[in-house]
């Protein structure tokens, strides 16, 4: 169901990467890594001619198990200072991911390790 919904996105608005990211991420998760890749394809072509978020690309190749490129792009995210992680430390697509050595020193670098009571 959600494929079909983020197919239907990408017929209205086919120049969206956030909607090929998406669906590349759904695939992944639904177990369809064909069409996962093909979506990360469409996102590199994407990114030859315009600016696409790190943050697609790092949420597909999370949800294909593949941590260290999911890593790899975060990084690069952060060097662009994505604006999408300033909720890393809440987003549920990283609950996985909390416990990773990887991860607190990327919401230290973020400054997002301030203790609730601070906020």
């Amino acid at each position: 169901e959600s494929v079909a919904a983020f197919q239907r996105a990408i017929a209205l608005l086919p120049n969206a990467p956030r909607m090929y990211g998406a669906l590349g991420r759904t695939l992944a998760l639904s177990g369809d890594r064909t069409g996962a890749f093909e979506q990360l394809k469409r996102l590199e072509a994407f990114a030859e001619h315009r600016y696409v978020s790190p943050m697609e690309f790092a949420w597909t190749h999370f949800a294909l198990g593949d941590d260290m490129a999911g890593f790899r792009w975060l990084a690069r995210a952060y060097a662009e200072r994505c604006f999408e992680l300033f909720a890393i430390k809440v987003d549920p697509r990283f609950d996985t991911y909390r416990d990773d050595p990887r991860f607190g020193p990327l919401v230290r670098k973020l400054g997002l390790d301030v203790p609730a009571e601070q906020s």
